[in-house]
């Protein structure tokens, strides 16, 4: 299942992005996706670890052989590798060319 793909005709406010992301413990492209998504949305994300216990047996099927997966506001952004164009473009924000 591939993810589902659009384009945000206006960028969302941080308050309006619910970004979670489905990891599991030792999983290096999960530390990879923690990275891209701190870079891009700070602290405004969730994390679910899909082998803790009380996570839906439906989540643990549908995610578990593509971990990491990001999603924006419900919606699959990337599985498995997420860049920050990725991300950006889901939540509607332009790439910064500067750092504050």
């Amino acid at each position: 299942m591939s993810p589902i793909r659009f384009r945000r005709s206006k960028p969302l406010a941080p308050h309006e992005v619910d970004v979670v992301i489905y990891l599991r413990e030792h999983c290096h492209l999960c530390t990879q996706a923690l990275g891209v998504v701190r870079s891009v949305v700070g602290d405004n994300f969730r994390t679910i670890d899909i082998d803790t216990p009380g996570v839906p047996a439906e989540i643990r099927t549908r995610y578990a052989q593509t971990i990491p997966v990001v999603c924006v506001n419900q919606v699959v952004v990337g599985e498995l590798f997420i860049s920050e164009r990725q991300l950006r473009r889901a939540i509607g924000q332009k790439r910064r060319w500067w750092h504050i």
